[in-house]
């Protein structure tokens, strides 16, 4: 395992330990920072999943977000955003496979990503 998801892990193991049981459905909101190529990643947690609202994940408040407990993850990943959303998702699965609560996940309406100024994207989602 690499060190940034193994940083990623240690992470999540943290906010899912709180969020996990009371969330339906998550987001992993990505910050572009001043410096180039650095992130910040937060976990929000929501009660929900629509679908077929692209924006589901923005109209309603979270039941959870590490944003507002200043537990945001700082991450290095060189190639701009394209390669960042590529990495973000692969961290995602990652994690899947081998974190701790990773059962919350794998439980989740849905696991989206993405920057908080642009589309959602989805890691998985319940069949």
């Amino acid at each position: 395992m690499n060190d940034l998801q193994a940083q990623f892990n240690n992470w999540l193991d943290s906010e899912l330990k709180v969020a996990g049981a009371i969330a339906k459905a998550f987001c992993i909101n990505i910050y572009q920072e001043d410096v180039e190529d650095v992130y910040s990643l937060d976990l929000a947690g929501f009660g929900y999943y629509n679908e077929y609202n692209e924006d589901w994940a923005c109209e309603r408040e979270e039941m959870y977000s590490s944003r507002n407990y200043g537990k945001l993850m700082a991450a290095d990943i060189a190639g701009g955003r394209k390669q960042c959303l590529a990495a973000v998702k692969e961290l995602i699965l990652g994690y899947i496979n081998s974190g701790k609560y990773a059962q919350f996940f794998a439980k989740a309406s849905a696991v989206a990503y993405g920057f908080v100024d642009g589309e959602l994207n989805i890691a998985c989602k319940a069949e």
